[in-house]
């Protein structure tokens, strides 16, 4: 009698058995497009024979196990490349802002300004009285000088972008990090109690490790019960085991106060920035404080070479009027140090470019009628502001020099009037007297207050004479030298070099993107011949187990009917 039971156990068995694998069939079907999901398959085993005298019944079949199917290869190379994919996406995004920003239509373009100033300085030199043309010459230069500002305030506001997405990208970073810990805890549980293998969980982390690898690149390490450890920056963990550290931000006040990254221990926090150089993350770390911050540096370089250039060139001429007093632009830090000795002080500028040694005129008129020409010499290199003032004061008595806030100052004495001009080492432009343009950089740059009020005092002439346009034209020849670049390349030749590199590096990212995209394809089909869920042989597999749990199901119909059968006997 216990051996027709037993052929029921077998039948009962083999029921369950084919029942699972349905189970796992539907499940797979039910994913199929589940992201990061691994196809999954029963595993049947012949369960453990039983002993009848000298032979060994079988007991029919189990599902032992209910496997995943994954190539951890694929799936490491893909994650991988979807870090540099994310990263190279970024990078083109950021570029691809740069270079729209300096051939836009819908701001002035700097390049179109820089022509339109030096086709202005032309037309003052061939009408140096005509007022209609001294105005044209203020409102390019203001467009121009706007232009550069402008374009100085896309790349601050792209840097500043950059630092809101970074603390953004950095929550997500965390939160994913505590949601890989929490994971680990329920794999290296199933591992521990001797459980089946977590393989949804698995799956779960793995897609949280795809959203991890496109923000941030890192090392990982799986232990023998299933968790894994990931390191980032330094080498540094930011998850082990159920346990995860967190990425904070930080402000560099030596960086404008713009976010470092640390990783925070729970003990100490370590600084790790430098160390970033994959994902999102990376992407904006490289953008914000490489990529932009070069292109503020030729930017800079070419405002400043216009700021020495022009001023100058301009400080060289004469305006059309003369002037009861003037006030320098720029100011020293201290009135006794040499003037090209004051341009650092501490890390700041105080002074905006230097200058050589040479001479500069004033030429004294009351009523019309010239009374004095007045030159006076000097050396940057070791004379200071005061022995300008000394020397200015020395030399006439129908002005007086002074120091104003540390900037030079002359007032005409007993109604008399000047005019400065013929500075042939650059000293009154280094102190900002008789200059077209103020400012440092491309932040401040901006046309000189006194020009912008009154243009006449723009220095068109050679000379103190009427009619006199020659500086101006000298102004105008500026756009053919080539005073950039250590001296190889012109204004225009220079910002067509920016305009040419950020066209360049846009392409190139281009490219960068669409060849990730290529290898995240590659490696996504290699892990997906794998994984993949196939409608196909689900439906095929479906059939052979549904077969089966039919047979099975009859054979348990006929054991039934042998212990009816033997029921009745006995009974009888």
């Amino acid at each position: 009698m216990s051996d027709v039971f037993s052929l029921l156990n077998i039948g009962v068995r083999s029921l369950s058995a084919q029942q699972t694998a349905i189970n796992v069939c539907g499940h797979n079907i039910a994913n199929i497009n589940t992201p990061n999901y691994s196809r999954q398959s029963a595993v049947f085993s012949s369960s453990d024979p039983e002993l009848l005298g000298l032979l060994q019944i079988g007991t029919g079949t189990d599902v032992t196990q209910i496997v995943q199917h994954r190539d951890e290869y694929a799936i490491s190379k893909a994650n991988l490349h979807k870090g540099l994919l994310a990263f190279a996406q970024r990078k083109h995004s950021f570029i691809s802002e740069i270079e729209q920003s300096f051939v836009s239509t819908n701001a002035q373009n700097l390049g179109d300004a820089l022509t339109e100033f030096w086709q202005a300085c032309e037309q003052v030199g061939n009408s140096p009285e005509g007022a209609a043309e001294r105005q044209n010459l203020v409102q390019t230069a203001d467009r121009l000088t706007s232009a550069i500002r402008a374009q100085n305030a896309r790349f601050l506001d792209q840097r500043t972008s950059a630092n809101e997405e970074i603390s953004q990208t950095v929550e997500q970073i965390n939160n994913l990090a505590k949601e890989i810990a929490d994971l680990n805890v329920g794999i290296t549980s199933a591992a521990s109690d001797e459980m089946p293998h977590a393989n949804d969980l698995i799956d779960r982390r793995s897609e949280a490790l795809d959203e991890l690898a496109k923000l941030i690149d890192f090392n990982m390490i799986e232990d023998d019960r299933g968790g894994v450890t990931i390191f980032v920056g330094d080498n540094r963990a930011l998850v082990s085991a159920d346990q995860h550290n967190t990425l904070v931000c930080r402000n560099n006040a030596g960086n404008n106060g713009l976010y470092d990254i640390y990783l925070d221990d729970g003990n100490s926090q370590h600084n790790i920035t430098s160390h970033i150089k994959g994902g999102k993350l990376g992407a904006d770390l490289d953008a914000r404080d490489e990529m932009v911050v070069s292109y503020m540096a030729d930017l800079d370089e070419l405002s400043k070479t216009l700021l020495k250039t022009i001023n100058r060139a301009h400080s060289m001429g004469f305006a059309l009027r003369d002037q009861t007093s003037v006030t320098g632009a720029y100011s020293v830090y201290s009135s006794t140090v040499a003037l090209n000795d004051a341009l650092n002080f501490e890390g700041g500028s105080n002074l905006a470019y230097d200058s050589e040694a040479g001479t500069f005129n004033i030429t004294i008129t009351q009523d019309g009628e010239i009374v004095q020409s007045v030159t006076v010499a000097v050396d940057p290199d070791t004379d200071s502001l005061q022995d300008v003032v000394d020397r200015i004061n020395s030399s006439t008595t129908y002005l007086t020099a002074s120091i104003s806030q540390n900037r030079l100052s002359i007032t005409g004495n007993d109604g008399h009037v000047f005019v400065v001009g013929k500075d042939t080492g650059g000293v009154l432009a280094q102190l900002g007297v008789n200059v077209l343009l103020t400012g440092f950089d491309s932040s401040d740059i901006q046309v000189a207050d006194a020009i912008a009020e009154d243009p006449t005092l723009f220095a068109a002439g050679a000379t103190f004479t009427s009619g006199d346009g020659d500086n101006a034209l000298s102004l105008s020849q500026l756009v053919d030298e080539k005073v950039l670049a250590d001296g190889t390349t012109t204004f225009s030749g220079f910002f067509n070099s920016i305009v040419t590199r950020a066209g360049n590096e846009s392409a190139s990212a281009d490219f960068d993107v669409k060849q990730e995209t290529d290898n995240v394809n590659y490696y996504e089909g290699l892990k997906q011949q794998t994984a993949g869920v196939s409608i196909d042989e689900e439906m095929a597999n479906l059939i052979t187990y549904q077969k089966a749990y039919n047979s099975a199901a009859y054979f348990v119909s006929v054991v039934n009917s042998m212990i009816d059968t033997v029921l009745q006997k006995l009974g009888g």
